[in-house]
């Protein structure tokens, strides 16, 4: 069992669009999960700004994203959003769990091309997958 520390909650607005966004400090990282009714552009870039402050805020250099929102955007506003989040933290290892299938394909896609542009981020359909990833903090060298 991982140690927590207290959540950090919080829930915005968006526009007319309601998400929640908690914070959890665990052993080793920071959680944050983040539960939404849609994935509007406005929606995902103020809560991707939310986490990313977080991140600063705490010093967090890995980082565990449970995501439960069931729909995603379009494909070029999804790269442009995670694009701009990827580079505002660009020395944080980010894991990110799916919890549902509808948005599989498409949220693969665009966590792959992250590592393309000097990312360091992974998708996964399960936490515990996930932190396995996130805390394997070894650097393989090219020979």
């Amino acid at each position: 069992m991982s140690n927590t520390y207290p959540m950090l909650s919080s829930t915005a607005m968006c526009d007319a669009n309601t998400y929640e966004l908690s914070f959890k400090v665990r052993y080793g990282y920071l959680f944050a999960w983040v539960e939404a009714a849609n994935s509007t552009p406005e929606t995902i870039v103020g809560i991707l700004r939310k986490i990313a402050d977080k991140c600063a805020e705490l010093d967090s250099k890995l980082l565990l994203i449970d995501r439960d929102i069931p729909a995603m955007m379009s494909t070029p506003q999804c790269f442009d959003a995670l694009g701009e989040f990827l580079r505002s933290i660009p020395d944080v290892r980010v894991a990110v769990v799916n919890r549902h299938a509808a948005a599989d394909v498409l949220l693969r896609e665009v966590i792959a091309a992250g590592p393309q542009s000097g990312a360091n981020a992974a998708y996964f359909d399960n936490i515990p997958a996930a932190e396995k990833w996130l805390l394997n903090t070894l650097k393989f060298v090219k020979t």
